[in-house]
């Protein structure tokens, strides 16, 4: 849901009728109504908890209202990627509930088990906003090697329980490992016709890593997507990036909008992310190779962006700022990186 668009009023109501019908309990009520704490470009995000209510629905719980547009395959991704790795003890909501088509709220949700944080929301709290929170919240140096460490967690589960709960919830075996940022690039490269990118590709598609990577991959990895509380990781949220890759896409990922802010490769700004690299390692190998190849990829997505908020900002629209697409010298920075990756270039030796 855009963060302008308003929510049906009666969304709760509708919502607990439901419920008394999903869950055989007709005595179900509302112990707290539903509190929107969070709103995105996909989703408006409420935190409820029932009275009359047993087991799993007794419990403080997330409801996550779609835009009425997304996708139904999304939402059965994201309920089937959060409950395999939490059945594989990987600390992400348990999902108790999910619709893609809309029918019973109108639009499409997933029902969550909510956590518990230390960084505080208010009734209302955009993206924008929530991001800042955690910004004076999470990004301390302590915790890096937290998040290293639930993402070498990550890396080490079984793919194939995730294979077998997209089948499940019947979402199509190619999404398995669809990178949903890199087919966000390739379809705005030809509608924008960034021909100046066509070499970049090619080395994209000359270099990709064989075999194909087995591990369970977030797909969007960075303090704003992992929850502490008393300074301990609490959840992993926001699944909807998920597919079976390599770890080093990650990890690139991970760096990638950090690496865009400086150059040279030699900059001090960047000692904090081989630390994170060296972090990670001790929990978990990596490839240089690999991660190269994963670098030159997601700068490549990140041209693409710049290129793009540049036409909506010539047709009068005002993207959300993004301080590494918006530095006017971030195009110029994204090219030097991806030029030193190419010719074999690493952060990490």
């Amino acid at each position: 849901m855009h963060p302008e668009a308003a929510v049906d009023g009666d969304v709760g109501e509708r919502l607990l009728r439901h419920l008394r019908h999903v869950t055989g309990l007709p005595r179900l009520e509302y112990r707290e109504a539903l509190e929107e704490i969070a709103v995105s470009t996909e989703a408006s995000i409420f935190r409820f908890s029932l009275h009359h209510a047993s087991g799993q629905w007794s419990r403080p719980l997330i409801l996550r209202l779609y835009r009425p547009d997304a996708d139904a395959t999304d939402v059965r991704i994201e309920h089937a990627a959060q409950n395999a790795v939490a059945a594989q003890g990987f600390p992400a909501p348990r999902v108790l509930l999910s619709e893609g088509e809309g029918a019973a709220l109108g639009q499409p949700f997933l029902i969550m088990e909510h956590v518990a944080t230390t960084v505080p929301t208010g009734a209302f709290m955009s993206m924008a906003g929530l991001r800042a929170a955690l910004g004076r919240f999470l990004p301390r140096h302590d915790r890096h090697d937290d998040v290293m460490r639930l993402l070498a967690q990550l890396h080490s589960l079984d793919g194939r329980i995730l294979a077998r709960a997209y089948t499940e919830h019947g979402v199509p075996a190619e999404r398995l490992r669809l990178s949903l940022r890199r087919d966000l690039a390739m379809r705005k490269m030809a509608e924008l016709r960034l021909e100046a990118l066509e070499p970049i590709l090619a080395w994209i598609h000359a270099h990709q890593p064989t075999p194909p990577g087995e591990s369970i991959c977030h797909g969007d990895p960075h303090f704003g997507n992992v929850l502490f509380r008393h300074g301990r990781v609490a959840a992993m949220i926001d699944w909807n990036g998920v597919c079976l890759s390599h770890p080093e896409s990650d990890l690139a990922t991970w760096c990638g909008p950090s690496i865009a802010m400086c150059y040279p490769p030699a900059s001090e700004e960047l000692q904090w992310l081989v630390a994170d690299l060296r972090r990670y390692e001790r929990h978990r190998p990596l490839s240089t190779e690999r991660l190269r190849f994963y670098q030159v990829k997601y700068l490549w997505t990140l041209l693409v962006d710049i290129a793009d908020r540049g036409q909506r900002r010539a047709a009068g629209e005002q993207p959300a700022p993004i301080p590494c697409l918006d530095d006017p010298q971030s195009p110029d920075r994204v090219a030097a990186w991806i030029d030193f990756f190419m010719q074999g270039g690493a952060i990490l030796s």
